[in-house]
């Protein structure tokens, strides 16, 4: 998989798919997301994927974008810890209602679970949001509040 976008066709919530088709063939996809219940309704856009998945409907619009694409994501202390956008969309599929949240088998470095333990242990030290920020500049924004001392209570 090489990108997705959240976002809105004929009144149903779609996640729009890029992938290299020499690494997984479109038909290879379908089958995996029609197994997962990821596949209610599949739009194509050329020829050989309508042929892979004789009923799926031919895109005829754009999606609309996700105005909140990483909305679970960004309603819990995760919102705090560097990603990359695959990442984070695994993440917030976790997150969602009824999801398993985020499992030891999540796709997260030892560095960002440890960050997020400094996050949950000290949750009002100022934590930047670091979702769909620039990598690098997240991970050296947290790293200046994780070495900020924490606040004396009185």
């Amino acid at each position: 998989m090489i990108a997705t976008r959240a976002g809105w066709l004929e009144g149903h919530e779609v996640s729009e798919v890029w992938f290299d088709p020499a690494v997984l063939p479109f038909g290879k996809l379908f089958e995996i997301a029609t197994q997962k219940g990821c596949a209610r309704q599949v739009w194509v856009t050329i020829d050989p994927q309508a042929e892979a998945a004789p009923a799926a409907k031919r895109l005829d619009a754009e999606p609309r974008p996700d105005k909140e694409p990483k909305y679970y994501l960004l309603q819990t202390p995760w919102r705090h810890v560097p990603m990359t956008d695959r990442q984070a969309t695994v993440i917030n599929a976790l997150l969602r209602p009824g999801g398993p949240g985020v499992t030891d088998d999540a796709p997260l470095s030892p560095q960002q679970r440890a960050l997020f333990a400094a996050v949950q242990a000290r949750p009002d030290a100022g934590w930047p949001i670091a979702i769909d920020a620039p990598i690098e500049a997240a991970w050296a924004r947290a790293a200046a509040c994780a070495r900020r001392p924490a606040a004396t209570k009185k």
